[in-house]
């Protein structure tokens, strides 16, 4: 693949269809036969997983899908990615998790909270690391 050197920085990766663009330190994606598929809009952009990506807007963060389109509004100070449906997400260093619509799932009432995977996640609450199930129930104590 040729990228025409209109931007800044290209990843070194293709990751879930897309590269990772950096314009003006703004960011965005390009497909595989580099066409601008996001433009370089973003503060801060991740990886896609499970078709959302997260991307800083404002200084907050939200999660646009594929196409480009905000599918949960930029309210958030720190995100991580979508796993099996949830993502953590931090307001006023407490978090917790949402859905793929923005839903609180599961209260922000962690120190820190942590991707799910096989079911369960890493949160931290009270200085305490635990791991908690998709509905917050917590599993055992680390």
């Amino acid at each position: 693949m040729v990228v025409k050197p209109i931007y800044d920085s290209v990843s070194y990766y293709f990751f879930a269809g897309f590269w990772y663009v950096e314009k003006d330190g703004l960011h965005g994606c390009v497909d595989a036969d580099g066409h601008e598929t996001i433009k370089p809009q973003y503060e801060d952009m991740d990886c896609f997983y499970e078709d959302l990506c997260g991307v800083m807007s404002g200084g907050k963060f939200g999660f646009i899908d594929r196409t480009g389109n905000m599918v949960v509004k930029p309210k958030f100070d720190h995100i991580q990615e979508f796993r099996e449906g949830l993502a953590p997400v931090e307001i006023g260093e407490k978090w917790g998790y949402i859905d793929n619509k923005g839903n609180v799932v599961i209260p922000l009432e962690y120190d820190y909270a942590d991707v799910f995977q096989g079911g369960v996640a890493q949160v931290k609450l009270n200085g305490e690391y635990v791991y908690i199930d998709r509905i917050g129930n917590k599993i055992w104590l680390i």
